[in-house]
């Protein structure tokens, strides 16, 4: 969601009606149905936060140097302890393989198309149920390979305990040494703990997003729209449109539950009259919209005034209808699966 909210609109609508909080449909066509295991790389452009692992280990030496030059060896014991403990932490957690995993569907499950609503904004999924399952449900791992010259995942134990081993003995020898040793062993600490705040700045969830874009190879010029709309009702029919175009939807009024949980007598009227119109086959073959009858304009026992609300509704329906009609024709909204014999 937080990746979809950053994207600019593919194309505005400009539909003619009320206005009252501007509302995103981001849909993310997701073609490639990854395999139960990928040992995914991180993005190139992240590659210099290693480079940047050297200043601290640079730093570490010459402080290691001039202990030596003034021949102060408990601040040297406890830099030199610093380096070993930290730098085989490193190699440890670092032997490990990132891993992508996802469960694997069932056979011949039908599409897995899906919704994820925010405050505003709603992302509709559209692909196979592999393929939403690994951006649903997908995890990220470190495995440790049986290999002889990488570390079980065992050492891990080892190396915490060498950490306290290492904060503890630095307790104790710091005080023992020279006020230039120690100005040494701050200088060592001040370097590692910038470097700690870099790593700790780095949007770790840009990074998985990335990562997954990739595994999934979802091009963002090809595979995201995203369209602005003017009410959440518009919304929620645009939405409703999309997917019954894709897949025919089964259960209507769940969907639109889901998307408006609001059950007083004007939204159950609005809910029954859509879920009707979306069950119908004939709905994008007429190319007329959702074609509402003069019963549904009326609504059935409602007083004036949730009439008219409920004729608002409506009118945002097919004000959705217009926004759909004016991006179907787009190669990106083509690209989607259609429904066979389904779209006009």
């Amino acid at each position: 969601m937080k990746k979809t909210r950053s994207l600019p609109p593919t194309r505005h609508t400009n539909i003619d009606g009320r206005r009252t909080i501007r509302t995103t449909v981001t849909i993310v066509n997701l073609r490639h149905v990854p395999n139960v295991t990928e040992r995914p790389l991180l993005p190139f452009s992240w590659g210099y936060s290693a480079l940047l692992a050297l200043v601290p280990i640079i730093v570490s030496v010459l402080g290691c140097a001039g202990c030596i030059f003034v021949a102060d060896w408990f601040c040297l014991a406890s830099i030199a302890l610093g380096i070993v403990a930290n730098g085989l932490s490193c190699f440890v957690i670092g032997s490990g393989n990132l891993t992508f995993e996802h469960h694997e569907p069932a056979e011949k499950a039908p599409p897995g198309d899906g919704v994820l609503k925010g405050d505003s904004d709603v992302v509709l999924l559209i692909g196979r149920e592999g393929a939403i399952n690994a951006f649903v449900r997908g995890r990220f791992t470190l495995q440790f390979r049986k290999h002889r010259f990488v570390p079980p995942q065992g050492a891990i134990g080892p190396c915490a305990i060498l950490l306290i081993v290492q904060f503890l003995s630095q307790l104790l020898l710091i005080p023992q040494g020279t006020l230039f040793g120690q100005i040494m062993f701050v200088a060592t600490l001040g370097a590692s703990w910038l470097y700690n705040v870099f790593l700790s700045s780095i949007d770790r969830e840009g990074i998985q997003t990335r990562i997954l874009f990739d595994v999934l190879k979802i091009d963002e010029e090809k595979d995201i729209q995203k369209y602005e709309l003017n009410t959440w009702t518009e919304t929620t029919a645009f939405t409703c449109l999309v997917l019954a175009w894709v897949n025919h939807i089964k259960a209507p009024s769940e969907l639109l539950d889901g998307m408006l949980p609001n059950n007083t007598l004007v939204w159950r009227a609005w809910k029954e009259t859509m879920a009707r119109k979306l069950r119908s086959q004939a709905l994008f073959r007429r190319n007329t919209g959702f074609n509402f009858t003069d019963e549904d304009w009326e609504g059935d026992g409602l007083d004036p005034a949730d009439r008219d609300l409920l004729q608002t509704f409506l009118t945002d329906s097919e004000n959705a209808w217009k926004a759909w009609t004016a991006v179907r024709d787009t190669p990106q909204m083509k690209g989607l699966r259609p429904l066979v014999g389904g779209n006009a």
